[in-house]
């Protein structure tokens, strides 16, 4: 698979993560999530998030299209993990994305491992954290906006799930700049007007059928009826020609 680069998309969020494991599974639940969060029912979605599809372990070609992405990307997403601390290319995106763009805009996501701010010096504890890359690690005075979904065990699709939902509006938030209460309104709002929408529409399709449905059974009434009257005339056409050949010729 190759990486899609257009070069004329602009992107609200590039997606940084490792290919091991379940990690590219929950980087697509996000980038998901956020394209869908309080999206009006007539958008195909709200945000366009990019999220590479290829190994550039595999394929290091592929680097100059990683950076266009990131060029026209207005927000830079890590999942965090104790693969993607030691993943070469995860932290030369992370790398490329602070040297070039900063830490104002970087969101972190964390799968697994531990994160550990020291507020002191106003940098990730390099001893106690295990899920940052190297360049992460160096990031000055502030503290990136992070959210856990790590979960005990891989298998607990649900809980997993349950955390994307309570975590997406922080991070759809940041996106939009605003705060994740009016997100999170925003997206109950959004949800009851598609299942008005999705209500109106079975009530329209079931009027239909019923009409279709009356009109057909009038059609066939009315068929029927059609028939029996040409029966009927015919009968009685044959009666009038045999009350007729009687009169002339009853010997026949």
């Amino acid at each position: 698979m190759s990486v899609v680069d257009h070069k004329d998309v602009e992107y609200d969020a590039f997606v940084s993560y490792s290919h091991h494991g379940d990690e590219p599974a929950t980087a697509a639940k996000v980038k998901s999530g956020l394209q869908c969060f309080a999206r009006p029912w007539y958008k195909p979605r709200v945000l366009r998030v990019f999220l590479d599809t290829a190994n550039l372990a595999a394929t290091p070609e592929l680097w100059d299209s990683i950076v266009g992405a990131l060029r026209r990307s207005k927000w830079f997403i890590l999942m965090a993990s104790t693969h993607a601390a030691s993943s070469c290319w995860v932290n030369r995106e992370v790398e490329w994305w602070l040297q070039n763009k900063g830490g104002e805009r970087l969101l972190v996501v964390l799968v697994d491992g531990a994160p550990r701010w020291d507020h002191s010096r106003g940098r990730f504890d390099r001893e106690i954290t295990t899920a940052a890359t190297s360049a992460l690690l160096d990031i000055c005075n502030k503290e990136p906006l992070w959210v856990d979904l790590t979960v005990s065990d891989k298998n607990q699709l649900n809980t997993l799930n349950t955390k994307l939902d309570n975590h997406l509006p922080v991070l759809a938030a940041a996106i939009h700049g605003k705060l994740p209460e009016d997100m999170k309104g925003e997206h109950v709002r959004q949800r009851k007007r598609t299942r008005r929408l999705v209500v109106a529409v079975l009530i329209s399709m079931m009027i239909l059928v019923v009409t279709a449905t009356v009109g057909a059974v009038v059609a066939v009434v009315q068929r029927e009826n059609a028939i029996n009257q040409r029966q009927l005339t015919l009968s009685q056409k044959l009666a009038a020609q045999s009350a007729l050949l009687e009169r002339k010729q009853p010997d026949a």
